[in-house]
């Protein structure tokens, strides 16, 4: 399915980034505004993508 193949990359790419935050934070790296805003963009893209995969859950049970 297409839409799952999009699910699976926006996976990897919040992956990605988040994998780059920690190492930063492991590294001794420094709270910064702009990692604070990094941190909010991945949140963001989770919630998206739960609501993504609810309504292709909903569609494969059936649900409109």
């Amino acid at each position: 399915m297409k839409i799952l193949e999009k699910i699976i990359g926006k996976c990897r790419k919040i992956e990605s980034l988040l994998n780059g935050i920690s190492r930063y934070f492991n590294t001794g790296g420094e709270r910064s505004l702009a990692m604070e805003e990094e941190i909010r963009h991945c949140i963001s893209e989770l919630f998206e993508l739960r609501k993504e995969v609810l309504k292709l859950a909903g569609e494969v049970d059936g649900d409109p």
